[in-house]
């Protein structure tokens, strides 16, 4: 929402994210699809790199801003991915 972004891309995200079903295969047998209601989700999707970038940058820059995390001098190192 700070960052403009249209409510109604946030609702198709919110949508599609809430809606996801996994199953597991063991052999040839697939067991009942259960909902997700925590994890990662849609791993593959197109959008979810995209995403995960957003939401950590907010978290690295507060990271960065209280100076938690490793430094070497005035260099900032402490959350690399």
């Amino acid at each position: 929402m700070n960052r403009k972004t249209p409510v109604e891309f946030i609702n198709v995200i919110i949508n599609w994210y809430s809606r996801c079903t996994y199953c597991v295969r063991v052999g040839m047998v697939l067991s009942p699809k259960c909902r997700s209601v925590c994890g990662v989700y849609v791993k593959v999707g197109v959008p979810s790199p995209l995403l995960f970038a957003v939401y950590v940058s907010d978290i690295i820059v507060q990271l960065q801003a209280k100076r938690f995390g490793c430094c070497i001098g005035d260099l900032y190192l402490g959350c690399v991915m």
